[in-house]
């Protein structure tokens, strides 16, 4: 579906690492990719992916955070599983993690779930999640997810350079869809609208389920200054 565009030719770790090359910015053209890939009632994600060609740098060579990436590998998904990613996370991972309680995904006009935010859940579902990340990918001595892979997402490569700590922004490190507020991939989170956080330390296993706040003022460091003050109890 995507041979001979941009997101076709782009590797499946600078997909994930933020970094297609792609000619986009996310505060201006979120107003062009929104409606056409989630909220008009034609609305087709993948049109849209398949669509944007215009090219600004190689890919690898720059951390740039926007939609068009998760939308890819959401495609890609689907087509190695079989199914919708929906289902796809059923199996894998919500039932397998223990939750609690049902999560729902927002979708384009054609039910492809529009993968890069409206994914919703119960509070302590969320935490499930970060746990998750904090044991390793186990969940009562059962892997849920490969260790390996998390071990991967916590440390950079060759090909990772431009998203390591300081790298990819001030402050913080980048690395296949989770953000990194250590530069030794020991405080990976979960990075959410208006302030929602699923931050884990991993030397203490301590997780931090955050709900929306907003985007002003300087609760991001009081926040983490509280997550510290945890981790040492």
């Amino acid at each position: 579906e995507l041979a001979g565009t941009l997101h076709g030719q782009t590797t499946l770790r600078h997909l994930s690492n933020m970094s297609s090359g792609a000619a986009i910015l996310h505060e201006r053209d979120n107003m062009t990719i929104y409606p056409k890939a989630f909220l008009e009632p034609t609305s087709d994600l993948a049109r849209v992916v398949s669509g944007w060609n215009q090219r600004e740098q190689p890919q690898g060579m720059r951390y740039n955070y926007n939609e068009l990436c998760p939308l890819t590998l959401g495609m890609v998904m689907r087509k190695v599983s079989g199914g919708s990613l929906s289902e796809l996370a059923q199996g894998a991972l919500w039932q397998p993690l223990g939750a609690e309680g049902h999560a729902t995904w927002t979708t384009d006009s054609r039910r492809n779930e529009f993968n890069c935010v409206g994914f919703a859940a119960r509070l302590r579902d969320w935490a499930r999640l970060g746990q998750l990340v904090a044991d390793g990918g186990q969940v009562d001595g059962r892997t849920v997810v490969s260790r390996r892979w998390l071990t991967e997402c916590t440390s950079w490569g060759e090909l990772d350079q431009q998203v390591r700590h300081g790298r990819a922004g001030p402050g913080f490190g980048y690395k296949a869809h989770f953000w990194h507020a250590r530069a030794d991939g020991s405080r990976p989170f979960f990075n959410g609208h208006h302030g929602q956080r699923v931050v884990i330390d991993l030397p203490t296993r301590t997780v931090l389920a955050h709900t929306a706040v907003e985007h002003q003022g300087n609760w991001t460091a009081e926040m983490f200054a509280l997550f510290d003050a945890a981790c040492r109890l």
